[in-house]
């Protein structure tokens, strides 16, 4: 059986090669790198997260007496969205000839072959040079999955075919057929925020509690609620919106032209707020990222902190001391 069935398949291959009627070749710009932070939470599923283009070349020299169009085939399954592996997310490619018209469709023309956008026509010892454009449009489709992901030339190319006058098509040879999509990184966030706003009422003091130069007094806990997934590193970085007055001490600023309407009080003088760590009841330094925690389960997770009146000069005056600051959470 090997010996007939082999020379069969010689013969075959030799008597459906076809007559080209065009050479071709394509040329497209080289992939990118893309950057797309998602989350579960905020991104309802089939909204699209990112769009990117590709540019690209179709030159084509006519080589027969015939007059036939070319078409451009994004060439996979006939289907409208593709999975991106496992990320979470699908994709779509539109195809343009840009020499006429911008207009997309998110899936061309279908047909067994794939989905197509006609280009011009080209006759014998013609040659034209179309401008293309390739438009990847991605969509959230299940829950993300951080990583890098690029999508296989195998998966998707481009195929140029031509049909002669009899209605005959044929595939056109071409210098470069294979395409791939940017290099996509998906980020997504290992914990989000529970309140963004955290309100912490201090009790009022008189000057007798804060007696000396380092005194301080009120001291109140609150914590920073986080739900994360396993196995997450968070990162804190605290900053004062009014500034600090000791960042290794964790003082920040009171708020400046601040005056209580009812009482005609202006701000307090000679004083700061102070920001410790609830664990280990350190001053939590202004400014810089400090690593917190690796949770080993996912679920909640509060970051506990203690805020408390701070004096740091002899010239101490009484009046309102009120803050703000702004806690930026990161993780890994």
């Amino acid at each position: 059986m090997k010996v007939f069935i082999y020379p069969w398949l010689l013969l075959a291959s030799v008597f459906f090669v076809g007559k080209v009627y065009a050479n071709c070749t394509v040329k497209l710009d080289p992939p990118g790198e893309q950057e797309v932070i998602l989350s579960s939470s905020n991104i309802s599923s089939g909204k699209s997260v990112l769009s990117t283009t590709r540019q690209g070349t179709v030159a084509c020299t006519g080589v027969a007496n015939v007059t036939h169009r070319i078409q451009v085939y994004i060439f996979q399954l006939n289907s409208a969205k593709y999975k991106l592996d496992d990320s979470g997310l699908a994709y779509t490619v539109k195809v343009s000839d840009k020499s006429s018209s911008l207009k997309y469709t998110n899936t061309m023309t279908k047909n067994a072959q794939g989905f197509y956008k006609d280009l011009p026509k080209i006759k014998k010892d013609e040659s034209i040079s179309i401008p293309i454009e390739l438009v990847f449009s991605y969509y959230k489709i299940g829950k993300a999955k951080a990583g890098l992901y690029q999508l296989n030339q195998n998966r998707l190319n481009i195929l140029l075919e031509y049909w002669d006058n009899s209605g005959q098509g044929n595939s056109l040879p071409l210098s470069e057929s294979g395409l791939s999509t940017d290099e996509i990184t998906i980020k997504v966030p290992s914990c989000t925020i529970g309140k963004t706003v955290i309100n912490v009422d201090l009790p009022s003091v008189t000057m007798a509690q804060l007696p000396g130069l380092g005194s301080t007094a009120a001291e109140k806990e609150f914590n920073i609620p986080l739900e994360c997934e396993p196995n997450s590193k968070v990162y804190m970085t605290l900053n004062g919106n009014q500034g600090a007055y000791n960042s290794k001490q964790g003082i920040i600023n009171l708020k400046s032209g601040f005056k209580d309407k009812v009482k005609g009080k202006a701000r307090a003088e000679g004083v700061g707020i102070q920001i410790l760590d609830g664990n280990t009841n350190t001053p939590i330094h202004i400014g810089e990222k400090i690593y917190y925690t690796t949770t080993a389960i996912g679920g909640l997770v509060n970051i506990p902190l203690k805020a408390r009146y701070y004096r740091y000069s002899n010239d101490l005056k009484v009046g309102i001391a009120n803050a703000s600051a702004t806690f930026t959470m990161s993780y890994e």
